[in-house]
């Protein structure tokens, strides 16, 4: 499971650039970069952050994390098939919701 990269993955998808969305989360460029290369792990309330600005679930994002070696072999296929399709549902979601608020929310209130 790599969670950095699907935080990565997610942010690029959306259009942001790591400075704008670690200025979006009040977390600093350099705790973003080491987050999304896997040597830290964010805290819940970081995760939750991240989560409010793309506008999903906690949940969707741990299964965006979840890696082809994390299943047993006879499962790859589907997951090839799956996270491909999940991802891309995830971004359309997304983006339907920020097409929807004038700037992303986080903690029930609008950022400025």
């Amino acid at each position: 499971m790599n969670i950095g990269l699907a935080i990565k993955n997610f942010r690029i998808g959306l259009n942001f650039n790591q400075k704008e969305f670690a200025a979006v989360c009040s977390i600093s460029q350099n705790s973003l970069s080491q987050i999304e290369s896997g040597i830290k792990h964010p805290k819940e309330a970081t995760l939750r952050k991240f989560c409010s600005v793309f506008m999903i679930p906690e949940s969707l994002l741990y299964l965006l994390a979840i890696e082809a070696g994390d299943l047993h072999p006879s499962k790859r296929g589907s997951y090839d098939v799956l996270h491909s399709s999940i991802s891309s549902i995830a971004r359309q979601i997304s983006k339907m919701e920020r097409g929807n608020c004038a700037r992303p929310i986080t903690d029930g209130a609008r950022v400025t």
